[in-house]
């Protein structure tokens, strides 16, 4: 299974700003899909179940603050024994122009606060 992990805030105040963009994506991805999130008071999250061609994805949107995205990650890694090299966090990105997106895998979190929670929670940066 690979977690594609919308990191966002909750609430209207933030809902269509470029910091909510990781959520942005999961909810397109999941209308793509035609699956619907809901809520997991176990992981703390929205989740979706879906598969792109034979691979199971589930994609999430952590329901705390983007700073502690980490801890909801860390419980659906835990449940569904996830691989940190099959997670995806989709987030801003302070130093690209809107519109613009890059993949990278592991090294620094950059000063980005959810990224950093996450890597604390799961214990390594080796994630896309």
């Amino acid at each position: 299974m690979r977690l594609v992990i919308g990191l966002g805030n909750p609430g209207r105040k933030y809902s269509y700003t470029r910091h909510n963009i990781g959520f942005i994506v999961v909810d397109a991805l999941a209308k793509k899909y035609q699956v619907r999130f809901r809520r997991s008071l176990t992981f703390g999250a929205y989740v979706a179940h879906l598969h792109i061609g034979k691979t199971a994805v589930l994609a999430a949107k952590p329901r705390s603050f983007m700073n502690n995205s980490g801890l909801p990650v860390k419980k659906i890694v835990q449940r569904h024994k996830i691989s940190p090299q099959d997670i995806l966090a989709v987030h801003d990105e302070a130093d690209l122009s809107f519109g613009r997106i890059k993949f990278k895998k592991g090294g620094s979190c950059a000063g980005h606060r959810g990224v950093e929670s996450i890597s604390e929670h799961i214990g390594t940066e080796d994630f896309l």
